[in-house]
């Protein structure tokens, strides 16, 4: 398979304060989330990385209910956020965020206005947040809190008290949750415990009733669904190996170990320092996985069943460990983003 080399096309002013952690597409590909290290994100047009709008994440202490305050300072501990996961979600307005404060705060926001439009509680710090492809329920993963690390549960529709949560499947950080693209009742939960879980919510929220496979792995850094029906999930860990899972029956359909010492290179001289994420195009029926070098660069390699291969280098964008990759549909062009504070925009044609 030829692909057509990308070059830099235009890139975001440089700012060393701020680590850019992640590229987040709507819809529509129209505008892009790059959230960062302040607890921020931009809102940038895709087509040439013009800022929209800002979205700040910070606590209002104003608003922190007293009793909980006082609670905090008698178990010493503080009201610190850290913005840990982010999505659009429900209509293409609507944006989701969440901290891994102790209150445990979900943000929802309106792009028109750059305004929140509703905060939620959790009470306990927050990793992971996803939406259902109905825009009807969110569900957020938690930190381990003494013995328990929860999948969290909201109908978007009253979001004034949780709606449920799950507390058995996992026994360490709940690193991703991801619902099915098409069927808004399926979820998938991972973990640093090296369990993914999947879940079918549509007649129940009795936990041992809604899990339906169990898949044993390493710690899970990324997963998500993929395929012509989203029938595939792919794990990504944190000792950089990738796997791929049949939704149905959990069966392993490849695992590849540590790509870093396994993957087989058109370029001998390439070399894989980490791996960033995943990315289904459906128009190739193809499954990417991008990595990164420790100097900067970005790769891309296409997934088939029995190897790895080289399809992009993209160098020059970045002099920082690149964090984020989207890859248009159309595949004429990508942006990336890097722990150097840059946004980059590459095209082929």
């Amino acid at each position: 398979m030829a692909f057509q080399p990308f070059k830099l096309k235009k890139q975001t002013p440089k700012d060393a304060r701020n680590y850019c952690l992640n590229v987040l597409p709507n819809s529509t590909e129209s505008i892009l989330a790059i959230p960062n290290s302040s607890n921020k994100i931009q809102i940038l047009n895709s087509t040439n990385l013009n800022l929209i709008s800002e979205l700040n994440n910070e606590i209002d202490l104003n608003n922190v209910d007293i009793n909980f305050q006082n609670s905090l300072k008698k178990k010493k501990r503080q009201l610190k956020e850290v913005l840990t996961d982010c999505t659009f979600g429900g209509t293409e307005n609507l944006f989701y965020t969440c901290l891994n404060d102790v209150e445990g705060t979900v943000n929802i926001w309106d792009l028109r206005s750059g305004g929140k439009v509703s905060v939620f509680k959790g009470y306990v710090p927050l990793l992971s947040i996803a939406v259902s492809c109905a825009g009807d329920l969110l569900a957020a993963g938690t930190e381990l809190q003494e013995e328990d690390a929860k999948v969290l549960f909201w109908d978007l529709r009253n979001t004034s008290t949780k709606l449920s949560e799950f507390s058995e499947a996992h026994s360490d950080d709940i690193t991703q949750v991801k619902f099915h693209p098409n069927f808004k009742n399926w979820l998938t939960t991972g973990s640093t415990d090296g369990t993914l879980s999947i879940y079918n919510i549509e007649k129940t929220f009795d936990e041992d009733e809604a899990i339906f496979q169990t898949i044993r792995d390493n710690s899970i850094n990324k997963l998500g669904f993929f395929g012509p029906s989203n029938e595939y999930i792919f794990s990504l860990t944190h000792i950089e190996t990738l796997s791929i899972f049949r939704v149905e029956d959990a069966e392993t359909i490849v695992s590849f170990g540590d790509v870093r010492n396994t993957t087989k290179l058109n370029d001998s001289s390439t070399a894989i320092d980490y791996l960033i994420d995943c990315q289904y195009i459906s128009s190739l029926m193809r499954l990417f996985v991008f990595y990164g070098t420790n100097d900067g660069n970005l790769g891309i390699l296409n997934v088939d069943l029995d190897s790895l291969d080289l399809v992009h280098k993209l160098k020059g964008g970045h002099n920082g460990l690149v964090r984020g990759a989207h890859w248009r549909r159309d595949g004429r062009s990508l942006v990336s983003c890097s722990e150097d504070g840059v946004v980059s925009l590459w095209d082929n044609f």
